[in-house]
């Protein structure tokens, strides 16, 4: 685990500044693989955690701002940088970026998501409150994760895809994964739209879909409309909170 840095951040309008904490992580993953990742606790004690990951091609720094507002809302959150992405970019000490990449690699993105999720609870988060939000590839890789991990109460994916590099949400995971879902897509983004809108009248359980002006995609969506931060965290707390569902 990487060095403790603690920072002076306010919790919320007119209320005091508080000291929470921002933790560097290597965490092991399949394959060798050590994968950086960054904690964001808070106070709290056994808090809902959320994992977090990031589109292809960026890293766990999509989420900072993120991640900062959920753990001052209470939330433990965990984001990851992608095997081939970021400070993740090595494997069995030999170089492995995500461009040299074969197609069977793809899919250990899935090994991540679970790395990072173990993570969570061994910082404490509650084990009965956990939730995974993606964007771009690392949507998709939240909703295949998801549907073999039965622990993670709801899913939040951002701009999703049929197929991320061979990471496929097809029509059977829809159909059958009743834990509730957030679908979030830029209405001028039309391939994410019409996935999110396809995924939102096939599930079977709570589903919802919110959709944005612009052509905005994955994080950059939430970047482009800082109110989605919001209605995000507020969504979530029904499930994973102190809301009527959590």
């Amino acid at each position: 685990m990487g060095a403790m840095l603690a920072l002076m951040a306010g919790i919320g309008c007119g209320r005091p500044s508080a000291v929470v904490r921002e933790i560097a992580l290597t965490i092991p993953s399949t394959s060798g693989v050590s994968l950086s990742a960054t904690a964001f606790v808070p106070e709290a004690s056994r808090p809902p955690g959320i994992v977090l990951l990031h589109s292809l091609g960026l890293d766990r720094e999509e989420w900072t701002a993120f991640a900062r507002r959920a753990r001052d809302e209470g939330h433990l959150c965990v984001a990851v940088d992608f095997r081939g992405h970021g400070g993740s970019q090595a494997a069995n000490g030999t170089a492995r970026p995500f461009r040299s990449f074969a197609p069977e690699e793809w899919p250990r993105l899935v090994d991540d998501a679970a790395a990072a999720h173990r993570e969570l609870l061994r910082l404490g988060a509650d084990a009965d409150r956990i939730a995974i939000v993606g964007a771009d590839i690392g949507a998709n890789v939240a909703a295949v994760y998801a549907a073999s991990a039965p622990a993670i109460r709801a899913t939040v994916l951002v701009s999703p895809g049929r197929d991320y590099r061979g990471i496929v949400i097809g029509p059977e995971l829809v159909r059958t994964d009743k834990r509730p879902m957030l679908l979030i897509a830029s209405e001028g983004d039309s391939y994410s739209a019409s996935i999110c809108s396809a995924m939102h009248e096939a599930a079977p359980g709570y589903s919802e879909i919110r959709s944005y002006a612009g052509t905005a995609h994955g994080a950059g969506l939430i970047e482009a409309h800082p109110d989605a931060v919001e209605q995000i965290l507020v969504w979530l707390d029904e499930i994973i909170g102190d809301g009527p569902l959590g």
